[in-house]
């Protein structure tokens, strides 16, 4: 048996062994395909027959008819790909990133469900194995191209095809290609550019390597673009240890201004990931909008679920196997107070340092907040609420006049609403028997300010006069 028939059949027996092989041209690679392709076919009757189940299993797994397209976006940033373009024709659809290219051991794990090459790879998002076998909503049949390796896939078998032509923006050796053939109607311009819709540049902040996304169909496009800029580092606190916190700056391609800030933390003994290595670091993330009206998301790497709060945050949550929520994981829950404590440090950054009337980024009660926190998105937003109650509430000092020192804001007094236009700032102090009054230049237009200090001073957390 000579070397690549020795390598397949490794990697039949054990998909996660390493094998050292090369395969250099299109030939050898359409052999190592029916190689591959005859060890699946000669192999366990019940085995094959587990894989069909699977695949037909995958085709309902997701609520979301193009939920696949979330997995090629997951898929391209793990390889390094700095673009991803989806491409939509008449008959087809094409979707390419110019990450590092298809080696012999990716072959299996990308048409076989459930057999996945990253579960020991705990920087990667991919665990479970079945994004690519949700293909099955919208096709049975699909084809990857990568030099050397020109595959089709179909259920369980696979075997090499030609080459096809493709766009001169997505062809050259630098470029995964997968293409999807569709039926008529099956997906339409309007169809994908309306998914699309849902996400924003902001989708991509945790992103580790993905910078654009492009999406032409039709006569229109679509492109989901980040502008970075790093900023500072700073020191924050978490769970008590001082950490080293990077602060970048990301710009939407609509002038949209997030201040995301990065740190790493050292795993609990007792931490434990579902199906997946845990490093000896944990990366965790805080995006802040330096402006209103933005919306805010749990991810782990893309966002999963909505947050109802002016943040976007990440870390290495355990989603759901359709991606689709988070599981209810004592990992999870365990993540929680971490997200909690450096959202807290870069509010305060925000508000000290950078815009004193970012009160937009103070969460205030809902009517649901009465309710249990089941949801991990829920007990995340009661975390923060409270962090913002108690340790945001003491610990924020503010300009006592512009550009003058900061102060604690149990040294301010606050007139009411009904006196604003009465009393100046010198009555207001005198009245209040404090050191100063709450300068215009930290009041925001909308009057956050005034709802978010009422808040604080009716759990009792701010001493305000």
């Amino acid at each position: 048996m000579d070397a690549l028939a020795t390598a397949v059949h490794t990697l039949l027996e054990d998909p996660d062994a390493s094998v050292e092989v090369d395969v250099p041209t299109p030939d050898e690679a359409a052999r190592a395909v029916r190689l591959f392709d005859q060890g699946l076919r000669s192999g366990r009757g019940v085995h094959r027959k587990m894989a069909e189940g699977a695949l037909h299993g995958a085709k309902t797994l997701s609520t979301d008819q193009l939920q696949v397209l979330s997995e090629f976006v997951q898929n391209s940033d793990d390889t390094g790909a700095a673009q991803l373009r989806v491409l939509l024709r008449s008959d087809h659809l094409l979707i390419a990133h110019d990450g590092a290219g298809l080696r012999l051991a990716d072959v299996l794990p990308l048409g076989m469900p459930w057999l996945s090459g990253k579960t020991a790879d705990a920087e990667s998002t991919g665990r479970f194995g079945i994004g690519l076998s949700t293909l099955r909503t919208l096709t049975t049949v699909w084809e990857v191209h990568c030099h050397p390796f020109h595959v089709r896939f179909s259920g369980t078998d696979l075997e090499p095809v030609a080459p096809p032509e493709l766009p001169t923006e997505i062809s050259g050796p630098e470029w995964t290609v997968f293409r999807i053939p569709l039926a008529p109607g099956k997906v339409t311009a309007a169809r994908l550019h309306e998914w699309f819709d849902d996400w924003s540049d902001a989708s991509l902040l945790f992103l580790r390597h993905l910078r654009s996304l492009h999406v032409t169909a039709g006569e229109h496009s679509t492109v989901l673009a980040l502008n970075w800029t790093d900023m500072t580092e700073r020191q924050m606190s978490i769970e008590g240890v001082e950490h080293e916190v990077g602060v970048r700056h990301a710009r939407a391609t609509d002038g949209a201004l997030w201040r995301v800030y990065t740190t790493q933390v050292e795993p609990h003994p007792d931490w434990e990931r579902s199906h997946k290595a845990l490093g000896p670091l944990v990366p965790v993330s805080v995006a802040l909008p330096l402006a209103h009206g933005a919306h805010g998301s749990v991810h782990a790497g893309l966002p999963v679920a909505p947050l109802d709060l002016a943040a976007r945050v990440h870390t290495q949550f355990d989603p759901v196997a359709s991606r689709e929520g988070f599981a209810d994981s004592l990992f999870n829950t365990q993540l929680v107070p971490v997200i909690a404590d450096l959202w807290t440090a870069a509010v305060r950054d925000v508000l000290e340092r950078v815009d004193h009337t970012a009160w937009h980024l103070v969460p205030l009660a809902l009517p649901s907040d009465s309710a249990p926190a089941t949801l991990l998105q829920d007990r995340i937003r009661a975390a923060l609420l409270t962090r913002a109650r108690q340790s945001l509430a003491a610990e924020l000092t503010l300009p006592v006049a512009e550009d003058g020192p900061n102060a604690p804001l149990t040294e301010f007094a606050v007139e009411e609403d009904a006196l604003s236009a009465v009393l100046d700032a010198t009555d207001v102090a005198r009245l209040g028997e404090a050191p100063y009054a709450l300068p215009a230049a930290v009041r925001d237009s909308a009057g956050r300010w005034r709802d978010v200090l009422a808040d604080w001073r009716a759990e009792g957390a701010a001493d305000l006069r």
